[in-house]
């Protein structure tokens, strides 16, 4: 009767193995396979056992049978710890199964010398054959054993129920049944000192307890769902080399994106005749190595896959086993950004052009408004744009020589401002403006307000339009263009490099002008005489820093007026 009992456990337990077989679960958990596979064994052992004929194979059947004492529990316990989410240090593990491992080794040991257990002998009774023995003194080691697992597994139930939070009940109330049915009933074992076990009914009910509860305890772990994800993502190429850079395995959407890793070998390192792939992980590898690691793309055909290396470590708490490459498709991605950066590029060149025809429309009509002034100053036609273009002269000299720094902002700048030095004039009464011969002490003060009148106008055109660099380099120019180095100037009598450099090269142009071109008091002066003034004013009346500009400018000055006479 007990042997055909055993027999329906045995086929009980077989058919929950191959019950998760049959499911296909992904990324199976190894403490819930091993439990299963001891189960098996140790229930195939109670039923042949129970059909032997000889005290030899008896033993033999009972030495594997005890797994269920020694390995089992310690299997039982760190599976416990997973499923709680514990994180039992390594070294207590070590010496759980080092203990459950010594306590196997006492068993197969023990039962040739009668030191676990002695005068083994067998009884034929109808129920079966039944092992007889007295207990040898490794015996204790057994207890001993049995009652620190007993201990830990009650303390683990235990923490379970105080933190059933954080913990499925499903899952808890799985382990505590199958802990307290079992520890019961080895108890009544023990106590009762049956003929026949009945733990492997205890043991077959428990592994269809895990075989049903197994999906729903690895929905309940993270990193178990995560990882069965990235397994399905087969649109990703995943490429692993170990840690000293030998090519382990590569997936099938990784062979299909780099068919040149079919030729090379597993456990050999890449080599420069590997072609592409050979630049493409050394560097990926050197790079992480360095912490200079970031993503990168790779151009197959007319798909852009972006892909970056990191580590991968088989063993919780390791640091590195190896790099892992992963490949995504992300081509749709980049269209969308050279999309959207040739839109930018676009957007950006049409506020340029916008930009650009405002600064136009504003010269113009900054000319224009100079040119009416200059229509009322008879004395003046023509200067605006002329000394514009002097400063345009002078400026570029400096620029050739390079013995002053102006940066590209400055010099724009200046050349914008030139054409509204003397907006001021506006201002000026016409009996003064257009009076067609020198003007008087008290009229030649009344013009000399234009300088400030100048700069308040250009500040009141340009404030809330113009960068504020512009605004003042234009306001400074218009104000201090009469300014001398010697600080005899007006309207503020500034000396030295005190006058903005802007005003100091206006100054220059604009008197160099006045000297060369015709007014109704005088004639023009020739370039020679010019050019003499200019240089015995240069640490007088103009920075002598310009001596060297001025002079080299001179020849373009000369051709430039040439050129308006003809």
């Amino acid at each position: 009767m007990v042997t055909f009992l055993y027999g329906l456990v045995f086929l009980g337990t077989l058919a929950a193995f191959f019950y998760m077989f049959i499911r296909d679960y992904k990324n199976i958990d190894v403490h819930h396979y091993s439990i299963l596979i001891i189960t098996l064994l140790v229930n195939l052992g109670f039923f042949i056992k129970s059909m032997t004929t000889s005290v030899g194979e008896a033993i033999l059947l009972n030495d594997i049978i005890y797994l269920n004492g020694t390995i089992l529990p310690a299997l039982f316990i760190v599976s416990m710890l997973k499923s709680f989410n514990i994180n039992a240090p390594k070294w207590a593990k070590f010496l759980l199964f080092a203990a459950a491992i010594a306590h196997l080794v006492l068993v197969w040991v023990g039962c040739t010398n009668d030191m676990y257990y002695a005068n083994p002998r067998i009884e034929f009774t109808p129920n079966g054959t039944v092992l007889h023995f007295e207990k040898g003194p490794w015996m204790v080691y057994h207890f001993v054993y049995i009652g620190i697992a007993c201990s830990i597994a009650l303390w683990l139930c235990i923490y379970g129920l105080l933190h059933s939070e954080k913990i499925s009940r499903w899952v808890l109330a799985c382990y505590v049944t199958i802990f307290f049915v079992a520890a019961i009933a080895y108890g009544i074992e023990v106590v009762l000192k049956v003929d026949n076990e009945f733990m492997p009914v205890i043991y077959m009910l428990g592994t269809w307890v895990v075989v049903f509860s197994y999906g729903y305890t690895r929905m309940h772990n993270v990193d178990g769902i995560v990882s069965t994800m990235y397994d399905g993502l087969t649109d990703r190429g995943y490429v692993a080399f170990d840690k000293k850079g030998r090519f382990l395995n590569a997936n099938k959407k990784a062979l299909s994106i780099l068919p040149e890793l079919n030729k090379v070998r597993v456990d050999r390192h890449l080599v420069p005749e590997d072609g592409k792939i050979y630049n493409l992980f050394t560097e990926g590898m050197k790079s992480i190595s360095n912490g200079t690691s970031k993503s990168e793309l790779l151009k197959v055909n007319d798909i852009i896959y972006k892909y970056d290396v990191s580590y991968f470590n088989i063993e919780v708490g390791k640091k590195q086993d190896g790099f892992l490459f992963e490949f995504v498709d992300d081509t749709e991605r980049q269209k969308h950004m050279e999309f959207m950066e040739h839109y930018n590029d676009m957007l950006q060149k049409r506020v340029r052009e916008k930009s650009q025809h405002i600064t136009e429309i504003q010269q113009k009509i900054v000319l224009g408004l100079s040119e009416i002034i200059e229509n009322r100053d008879s004395n003046t036609g023509g200067h605006v744009r002329r000394t514009s273009d002097i400063v345009k002269i002078l400026v570029k000299t400096v620029q050739d020589i390079g013995k002053i720094t102006l940066d590209s902002e400055f010099i724009d700048d200046v050349i914008r401002a030139a054409p509204m030095h003397d907006l001021g004039k506006i201002a000026v009464d016409n009996s003064i403006l257009c009076k067609p011969a020198r003007l008087t002490d008290e009229e030649y003060a009344v013009m000399k307000t234009h300088a400030i009148k100048s700069a308040e106008i250009v500040h009141s055109i340009l404030e809330g339009v113009e960068e504020e660099h512009f605004v003042k380099l234009s306001s400074n120019l218009a104000k201090h263009h009469h300014e001398r180095w010697d600080g005899k100037g007006y309207p503020e009598g500034l000396s030295g490099e005190k006058i903005p450099l802007e005003a100091r090269i206006m100054a220059l142009a604009d008197v160099y002008d006045a000297l060369v071109s015709k007014r109704c008091y005088k004639e023009p002066m020739s370039f020679e005489e010019a050019r003499k003034i200019i240089l015995e004013n240069m640490g007088t009346q103009f920075d002598p820093n310009l001596r060297e500009i001025f002079e080299k400018s001179c020849n373009q000055l000369e051709n430039y007026y040439k050129n308006l006479q003809q």
